[in-house]
């Protein structure tokens, strides 16, 4: 019998984590996200693959700080995460400020 591997998330700028087992209904590890950005010519970094994770807490802290901030199905996203951090929803009631709060709870390495 294989032994089970945890699932592992981790914001590379905050250092918060998240460990789940492989049969855990788990949603936590929705709220991270794997960026890439790769390096083209003239670049002194030609060809290399720059990898690392954020949470959606540290995502829009860093969209904060944008002269142009992107949009999101046309809407200002921080705006929309604002609202999702304070706002009951009116399908979803208050499950989006606590899905946010878990994550602000969890440990850093």
């Amino acid at each position: 019998m294989k032994p089970k591997i945890k699932t592992s998330f981790f914001c590379n700028r905050c250092g918060r984590y998240h460990e789940c087992e492989p049969e855990d209904i788990d949603f936590t590890g929705n709220l991270f996200h794997d960026f890439h950005a790769y390096f083209g010519y003239s670049s002194p970094f030609d060809g290399d693959l720059l990898e690392f994770s954020l949470c959606e807490l540290c995502l829009f802290e860093i969209l904060r700080d944008f002269k142009h901030v992107p949009k999101l199905d046309g809407k200002n996203p921080v705006e929309a995460f604002d609202r999702c951090r304070t706002e009951k929803h009116p399908y979803y009631e208050d499950t989006f400020i606590k899905n946010y709060k878990e994550v602000e709870d969890l440990s850093k390495k």
